[in-house]
């Protein structure tokens, strides 16, 4: 997904004769494609997310793992939604939880967001993948 940017036959991006790189390359279905090399990659963490925060492994295959080290932030609540917007998950954590899994096993291979919200404190944002 290269908004305003052309892949040409040449193998190159190009916007107006400029060479631009892919961001992030994915099919009519979203589905995120493999570079030309054959390899993967994460997305790397939205602004904002604190750096207490972990969201592994990225891309996520049947779960990832969302960790955080603070705690003095009361309960929280996890949201998740796809990219079109549809909420995959919504779910309030007791104060005393600092690591939750969540299971990816079922959802279609494509881009994520997560919401985190604590009781007391900044929320975060983060995206992640769900690949096959």
């Amino acid at each position: 997904m290269a908004v305003g940017q052309v892949f040409d036959a040449e193998r190159r991006f190009s916007n107006n004769g400029d060479k631009f790189q892919w961001l992030l390359s994915i099919d009519e279905n979203g589905c995120v494609k493999p570079d030309s090399c054959g390899q993967y990659f994460s997305i790397p963490e939205a602004p904002g997310v604190p750096a207490s925060m972990r969201l592994f492994p990225n891309p996520a295959d049947a779960y990832t793992l969302l960790e955080w080290e603070h705690t003095d932030i009361g309960a929280c609540t996890v949201e998740v939604s796809d990219i079109a917007g549809n909420r995959m998950l919504k779910k309030r954590l007791p104060n005393h939880i600092r690591r939750y899994r969540l299971h990816t096993a079922n959802w279609d291979a494509g881009i994520y967001v997560l919401h985190f919200i604590p009781a007391s404190g900044q929320p975060a944002v983060q995206r992640f993948m769900v690949q096959r």
